[in-house]
């Protein structure tokens, strides 16, 4: 068996948020594919851990006057954890925040007791990310949106 350097671990640990991140991508695309969004997937730079920058995918989303950001913040590769969060656009207003742990993504939103009663959270505040839970977070966001 061929032994890893460091570059090449670092490498196959990028890889693989990279395969996570897109695996959340698609199915983000599919879940609003009966909304009137557009959605674009991007390329941000990233800094790896002050060893050199590469590219991860990053998602655009627009329903009506309301953009937001898909926007991939930190990757823990021995704990093979990820933080993403959701902004809205142009002023970077945080929407909510993705975590994935245990190969799954939980949805922690920035005002819970408004957007999803408290009942249905776990004890650590969050929920399921799936397509029930992300349309409602579109939607609510979208009517606060309106509200201001």
């Amino acid at each position: 068996m061929p032994v890893m350097n460091e570059n090449s671990m670092q490498s196959h640990r990028i890889q693989d948020w990279q395969q996570i991140l897109n695996d959340l991508f698609s199915k983000i695309r599919v879940w609003v594919s009966n909304r009137d969004c557009a959605v674009k997937l991007i390329d941000k730079t990233y800094e790896v851990n002050g060893s050199g920058r590469t590219t991860i995918p990053a998602l655009l989303i627009q329903e009506e006057a309301l953009k937001m950001i898909v926007d991939p913040i930190d990757w823990d590769p021995v704990k093979s954890e990820s933080i993403v969060d959701l902004y809205i656009m142009p002023q970077y207003e945080d929407g909510a925040r993705f975590f994935y742990g245990q190969n799954e993504w939980r949805l922690y939103w920035v005002d819970p007791e408004i957007l999803y009663p408290r009942e249905l959270q776990r004890t650590d505040g969050s929920t399921n990310l799936d397509s029930q839970n992300f349309n409602r977070l579109l939607d609510g966001l979208k009517q606060n949106a309106v509200s201001l």
